[in-house]
């Protein structure tokens, strides 16, 4: 092409996208549109648009819109667990698109403790991918910076693991008088039931016609990459048996007293490699994995289109580290750079725990 349109030129971005099919024409990835362009001394002539369901060729099948009430299918080739744990028959992955989740009281919370679910977090930024396939979970607290210099020091003994049990409920405390909803925030929340709700995605509806946005220079190639994670059949973790009083009486709708709030707490901060059964102590259904889970990529379900925008729906997985493995992740985590002999140690530990190796550069801490 010898001339485009001056948006289009200056993001640059585009370009990198154009597949060249002949001198004069190519295929170009526009938003969540394949084009077939002509290049003239004019500028870009709009031929056809293909489907969306061409752009999902070849990396995962195309879903479908978003629409509220909508239920999505994805059927999975021997999915489903037979018998002693063997995976033979096939199996349907049902995600529901809602507006607004409905509140449920604590009772009917916590009572998937112990059971399998389809739980599925919506993202408005991507943590996994192909590349940075596994995330260990640490998410930022709200204007932490502006937190006073004591509350961040114990922040940090947080990440580091090295804070005691009175430190932490401390620091709960007084994230919580300074308006922020708790450490709980550092952990990594999803919805249980495998519902999929699109304003949890920061996506705007485009107002007019994309292309034409495009050439007038009114729209950016500057964006954020929502996906969905979907963990299938995933287990969500009993209460331990010095929590049974805490279960009875959050099913009962009373009141924690001081230590059993704590106790809770502590309990929701503990790797496990499972799903907690409760986030907040709220109406909203959520369950929470604790900082520093490891959350890797199995493989791409679809894409969904969601205001006007293709939206990866991805199989995500639990990985527990256990010991040393444990040690060097949170190393990893706080931006710590590892030494030779640990590099060898953190590869040779991960393959063993979970099966598969990482290159190193390719182990980020998720946000």
């Amino acid at each position: 092409m010898k001339k485009v349109p001056g948006a289009i030129a200056e993001e640059g971005r585009l370009l990198t996208r154009i597949a060249k099919l002949s001198p004069k024409e190519a295929i170009a990835r526009v938003g969540a549109n394949l084009v077939l362009i002509s290049g003239t001394t004019k500028g870009l002539s709009i031929l056809s648009k293909l489907t969306r369901k061409g752009i999902s060729k070849g990396t995962g099948q195309f879903l479908g819109k978003a629409a509220v009430g909508k239920t999505i299918k994805i059927p999975i080739k021997g999915g489903k667990i037979v018998g002693r744990g063997v995976k033979k028959a096939d199996d349907t992955i049902n995600l529901k698109i809602v507006g607004k989740l409905p509140r449920q009281p604590i009772k009917k919370q916590i009572s998937g403790a112990g059971k399998r679910t389809t739980a599925v977090s919506t993202q408005a930024d991507k943590l996994v991918g192909l590349i940075k396939s596994k995330r260990a979970i640490w998410k930022p607290i709200p204007n932490e910076a502006q937190l006073p210099t004591q509350v961040k020091a114990l922040i940090k003994r947080f990440d580091e693991g090295k804070i005691t049990k009175k430190q932490l409920i401390s620091l709960d405390a007084q994230l919580l008088r300074r308006g922020r909803k708790g450490i709980l925030e550092r952990g990594f929340f999803a919805d249980p039931k495998g519902r999929i709700r699109p304003s949890r995605l920061g996506l705007q509806r485009s107002k007019g016609n994309l292309l034409a946005d495009i050439i007038r220079g009114n729209i950016t190639f500057r964006r954020a990459k929502p996906q969905i994670l979907v963990f299938r059949n995933t287990l969500v973790q009993k209460f331990p048996k010095k929590l049974q009083k805490v279960k009875l009486k959050l099913s009962q709708g009373k009141k924690l007293t001081r230590k059993e709030t704590e106790a809770l707490l502590e309990f929701q901060l503990t790797k496990s490699g499972k799903f907690k059964p409760l986030g907040f102590n709220s109406k909203e259904s959520e369950i929470i994995l604790s900082p520093d889970e490891i959350v890797r990529r199995v493989k791409k379900l679809g894409d969904i289109e969601v205001n006007g925008q293709l939206v990866p729906i991805i199989e995500t997985e639990i990985i527990k580290s256990k010991g040393e493995l444990g040690k060097l992740i949170r190393k990893i985590n706080r931006g710590k750079k590892l030494t030779k002999v640990e590099d060898r140690k953190f590869t040779k530990l991960l393959k063993k725990q979970s099966g598969f190796k990482v290159k190193k550069g390719k182990f980020k801490r998720g946000k």
